[in-house]
C-alpha cells in the first residue's frame, strides 16, 4: 500500500515538473512579429522585406521604400488620419 503510494506521488511530481518545464509562453509562438508602434521611419529602405505580422501603429513612414515587401497581415493604425 505504502509502495503505492509513493508511485502514485512521484508519477505526479513528474508530471508537474514536465508541465513546468514544457510549457512555452505565447510570446515565443510570435519571434517574427516587427512591432514598430510610434517610429520614426522616415526614409527608410524596406525594399523586399518580410514585413508579415508587423505593427506599424502611428509610425512616421513618409518616404519609405516599401517596394516589394511582404506586408500580409500587418496592422496599421494612424490617429494623425
Amino acid at each position: 500500500m505504502l509502495k503505492n503510494f509513493f508511485s502514485l506521488v512521484l508519477i505526479i511530481l513528474l508530471a508537474i515538473l514536465w508541465l513546468l518545464f514544457a510549457a512555452r509562453p505565447v510570446a515565443l509562438a510570435q519571434d517574427k512579429t516587427i512591432n514598430y508602434s510610434f517610429a520614426q521611419l522616415q526614409d527608410r529602405d524596406f525594399s523586399h522585406q518580410d514585413l508579415r505580422g508587423g505593427v506599424f501603429a502611428a509610425a512616421a513612414m513618409r518616404g519609405a521604400n516599401l517596394e516589394e515587401a511582404d506586408l500580409s497581415k500587418i496592422w496599421v493604425e494612424n490617429p494623425a488620419l
